[in-house]
């Protein structure tokens, strides 16, 4: 079955984020990425400066070797990270933005604000993550039962 592409035209105003808030999350996401392609550029740097110049005693050179896998470790993340900036990026241009890609709801602002670049309501981002065996996503940051509060307020309403 195929998945239902997100639509913000059938969601009450009321949910939707409004122009002033797209605005914010854009500039907000626009910043991250440029802090994170900063970041990069100077470990890319530093990684490229270690490889020029192993040398030294068996111990200098495992310090080296476990720094530039740390080094790389970090670019992944961060290129990670440039990857779901952009992707956010896109479905506020195209106006998917705030939606789960999996319910097609209103993500909670208050889950927006915390992951920016998230795809889906908590309910189904914890749905998926029981059915795989993994962890809460690290940027959930504690505060998963008061968001699924709000979102259970907002279905009252």
């Amino acid at each position: 079955m195929a998945k239902k592409k997100p639509s913000g035209r059938n969601i009450p105003a009321a949910k939707r984020l409004s122009k002033k808030e797209l605005n914010e999350t854009r500039q907000r996401l626009l910043e991250r990425r440029s802090v994170l392609l900063s970041g990069a550029k100077q470990e890319y740097t530093a990684v490229h400066a270690r490889e020029k110049g192993l040398q030294g005693d068996s111990f200098d050179v495992a310090q080296e070797v476990a720094d530039e896998s740390v080094s790389r470790g970090i670019l992944a993340t961060a290129e990670e990270e440039v990857g779901q900036i952009n992707a956010a990026l896109e479905r506020i241009d195209n106006g998917a933005y705030g939606l789960c890609e999996v319910c097609t709801q209103p993500i909670p602002k208050e889950r927006l604000k915390i992951v920016p670049y998230a795809t889906m309501c908590v309910k189904c981002k914890s749905e998926l993550e029981g059915e795989n065996g993994s962890a809460l996503d690290s940027y959930n940051l504690g505060i998963i039962d008061d968001i699924e509060d709000d979102e259970a307020a907002e279905d009252e309403t």
